[in-house]
């Protein structure tokens, strides 16, 4: 677009304001300063005969010669007197807007602008579903704060590989990905647990979304008797991610709630007799299942005891034995390394073990493989002489045996049944048709 016009110019050479003849180019032609300069050719008989290639920056009102419409000089001008448009042209890479003669109308270029829409409509859909997500799982599961993320979603997608090792899912191949609803059933009786791993599942799956029933709530106990089963859930999206996920979430939720099922009947056994101890699990956790396991004690009521090998220092009789059975000699050795912070539990086979380990600093004594009789005598004897060391149960004791083991001196009664000999219950996942 090019328009004449009679304006008062200064005179570069000597200036003066002069009346001259103006060509004006309101757009750079070369397309590369950005539309902060006007462009045009000075015609001054008197003072300049000859036509002069001017730029008047707009920012500042200042005119530059220039020669052969190169924009060195334009430049140089611009990241001298004004960086911050400067910096705005390069880190942009604008386009001027030819509509728009406005001094700081900078475009993005329209595919960069697209591109950073799209993104951050995927940014804002992606907060507000786990936003969403979050407070509805918390709600229903006030465990599940304690599992961090990452490593349930790197749990979950071991899980899924291990499903599925060779890659190929011909089954999903088959039914494709329209999206579909699929519910889920409880149809046994117990404690629900495992919440948060069902929706690990289908999240690692990709585009899915757990709609939980109110009825749902973890930890609560449910008898389906009467009904034969009760729905828990709704689950959308493309029918080959359900399906496959399905079986890995099933597996989580039966196993998990099977767990929280026992502890909540052994919790409940212990509060019927009045005991104000804890009941609690043990290592004896499956192999790459702990996680969900020790989760599934605590919806159940119970204490997990330590989570994994290296939370709690616990000499057991191999210990003692392979340092040539000195209990006290062990004790002193493992609190020199684990110092204030961890916790020592001594295994004792009788009430002199007892006393030498808790004499070398044990925090803890079991008192293991005892009939109910004597574990009674011993740690009423130990805890006359110890009261600030803990007194744990352990070793075959079970839900139908439990109850002959409470006594006042014992604080902890663990049994490994709780993740070894626990029941699975059943659930089923259905897509609706």
């Amino acid at each position: 677009m090019i328009a004449a016009s009679i304006g008062a110019v200064e005179d570069l050479t000597t200036g003066r304001k002069e009346t001259a003849t103006v060509v004006r180019h309101l757009v750079d032609p070369t397309g590369k300063t950005g539309n902060f300069w006007d462009f045009y050719k000075l015609y001054d008989p008197i003072h300049h005969p000859d036509l002069q290639d001017l730029a008047h920056c707009t920012l500042c009102q200042t005119d530059i010669s220039i020669k052969g419409r190169t924009t060195t000089g334009l430049n140089k001008h611009l990241r001298h007197k004004h960086r911050e448009q400067y910096e705005l042209i390069n880190e942009n890479k604008a386009v001027v807007d030819p509509s728009v003669p406005s001094v700081s109308k900078i475009i993005p270029k329209k595919k960069q602008q697209q591109q950073q829409q799209q993104q951050q409509q995927r940014k804002l859909k992606k907060q507000r579903t786990m936003t969403n997500t979050t407070n509805n799982l918390h709600h229903r599961a006030p465990h599940a704060t304690l599992l961090p993320p990452p490593q349930v979603r790197s749990i979950v997608t071991a899980w899924l590989q291990d499903d599925m090792p060779s890659n190929f899912d011909v089954g999903g191949y088959v039914v494709g990905t329209t999206v579909q609803r699929a519910e889920l059933w409880m149809k046994s009786s117990g404690v629900l647990a495992g919440l948060p791993f069902v929706e690990a599942v289908f999240d690692v799956c990709g585009e899915c979304t757990v709609h939980w029933e109110d009825i749902a709530m973890e930890g609560q106990s449910y008898d389906v008797s009467t009904s034969g089963k009760i729905k828990l859930a709704t689950i959308t999206g493309p029918v080959s991610h359900l399906l496959r996920g399905e079986r890995t979430a099933l597996n989580t939720l039966s196993r998990c709630s099977g767990v929280a099922t026992l502890s909540a009947k052994c919790v409940a056994i212990a509060k019927s007799h009045g005991w104000k101890g804890e009941v609690a699990g043990t290592r004896k956790t499956t192999p790459g299942f702990r996680l969900v396991e020790k989760y599934g004690l605590l919806v159940g009521g119970a204490s997990t005891h330590r989570l994994d090998l290296s939370q709690m220092v616990m000499l057991k009789d191999n210990h003692i034995w392979s340092c040539g059975g000195c209990i006290d000699a062990a004790v002193k050795k493992a609190r020199g390394v684990s110092g204030f912070s961890q916790k020592i539990e001594v295994e004792c086979q009788n009430l002199d073990e007892a006393c030498i380990a808790a004499k070398a600093g044990a925090d803890v004594i079991m008192l293991d493989n005892y009939t109910p009789d004597r574990l009674k005598v011993d740690a009423k004897a130990f805890k006359e002489r110890f009261p600030h060391v803990t007194v744990e149960a352990s070793g075959g004791i079970t839900i139908e045996t439990m109850s002959g083991y409470f006594c006042e001196q014992v604080d902890v009664i663990s049994q490994g049944a709780l993740t070894q000999g626990y029941d699975c219950l059943d659930f089923s996942l259905k897509i609706v048709h």
